[in-house]
């Protein structure tokens, strides 16, 4: 089409300068750089110019730009794949590319459902997400056990030992593939694999090209991976903050109440709403300058164990509570407020007063009171019986 619009406008200008490609005997593409002009005699001359480099470099540069930030504004793992894929099959000329993942038992490396495919002849060379391949059969299966990229120009020609596949990529028409894996700390979290149509010699700089590539997802991935693993964590924290027994409650340096879970608001009255934000409600009038200075300890990195103490409800009545706390610090290790863990212990503490009352009305009792073992042994008596 370039060489057809600058023949045309060759009639109108004295010098056409356009640019188109070419497959080159050895099945590689080769850019040119080509300047026409029209002579007197009505014929037509053109001076081509090698520009495969420059666009190569080019190609490479926008490549590796677009995938940089689409990888990274990627909302999860498969999108980053997915853009992945489609980019390096329209930008290098590959019409299909796929995603293998090692299984959870490392024994291989299975297909995943991330695909791409802009020819519909090749459809019937997709394999069903977890087809596997084990360690060595396979480009997926050879890039894994390597860790280290493999090219081959032309698969039609391989035997059907060579890969389960191969009479698959006969059929349908795919000639050359290669496959990259994605790599971090020597470990291989993916194999991306390409094929098309066409045969096509080792591309050394699109090899190392998707490569920088793989580094990219490699470092995504593991982000993601770890993000997922917090994710999870955190679910199990909120689930046992939201699940426990005991009151939790947290407070920044400058005791504002920044968590608070249904347990305290059970034990305090006061709900979450109500709280959050605001200076820790709970502290009797009596107490306030006793718990600035405990306080003022934890924000030192002191820590409280089994306390007894009696906290103020949203009623205005007292509850006897024990009181474990700890500072909270942030990932860098600085102490940036406190956490404390609430028991109800109403019942204990009424139990023991109550068990304090009768020893104290059988000690004082007028009346001779005593205790005796079985074999008749005194273990008591009490005052009015010693007299």
């Amino acid at each position: 089409e370039a060489s057809l619009r600058a023949d045309s406008l060759c009639e109108q200008q004295d010098i056409v300068g356009f640019e188109n490609r070419y497959r080159h005997k050895d099945g590689s593409y080769r850019w040119l750089s080509w300047n026409m002009w029209q002579c007197h005699n009505g014929c037509r001359y053109a001076i081509a110019k090698d520009i495969t480099e420059q666009k190569t470099i080019e190609t490479e540069l926008s490549l590796l730009r677009s995938l940089t930030t689409a990888i990274n504004d990627a909302p999860d793992l498969n999108s980053a794949l997915e853009v992945t894929l489609r980019q390096v099959c329209e930008t290098t000329g590959w019409e299909y590319g796929e995603v293998w993942l090692p299984n959870t038992d490392a024994t291989g490396i299975q297909c995943s459902c991330v695909k791409y495919n802009r020819l519909e002849k090749l459809r019937s060379f997709q394999v069903s997400e977890g087809f596997t391949f084990p360690a060595g059969i396979g480009i997926p299966g050879r890039v894994w056990a390597a860790k280290k990229p493999e090219w081959n120009q032309d698969i039609s020609i391989q035997p059907l030992s060579w890969s389960v596949r191969a009479g698959m990529a006969r059929e349908c028409g795919i000639k050359a593939g290669f496959g990259v894996p994605i790599l971090v700390d020597d470990q291989v979290l993916a194999v991306l694999v390409f094929f098309t149509v066409e045969r096509r010699v080792e591309d050394q700089r699109l090899v190392k090209l998707v490569s920088a590539v793989a580094k990219q997802l490699g470092s995504l991935m593991r982000r993601k991976q770890a993000e997922d693993t917090l994710r999870a964590t955190n679910h199990t924290l909120q689930t046992l903050i939201a699940t426990s027994p005991l009151g939790i409650v947290t407070l920044d340096a400058d005791t504002q109440v920044t968590m608070w879970n249904s347990t305290a608001e059970k034990l305090f009255g006061w709900n979450e709403a109500e709280v959050l934000g605001r200076s820790f409600p709970c502290i009797p009038v009596e107490e306030q300058e006793s718990f600035r200075l405990r306080f003022q300890a934890q924000l030192e990195g002191n820590v409280e164990t089994a306390l007894e103490l009696r906290r103020l409800k949203k009623d205005g009545s007292l509850i006897d509570v024990s009181l474990w706390t700890a500072p909270l610090r942030d990932p860098d290790g600085n102490i940036i407020g406190s956490i404390g863990l609430f028991a109800d212990i109403s019942d204990r503490v009424a139990a023991e007063k109550e068990r304090q009352q009768l020893i104290s009305l059988i000690e004082h009792s007028p009346d001779f009171i005593s205790l005796a073992a079985i074999n008749g042994d005194i273990l008591y008596i009490n005052e009015a019986g010693q007299k």
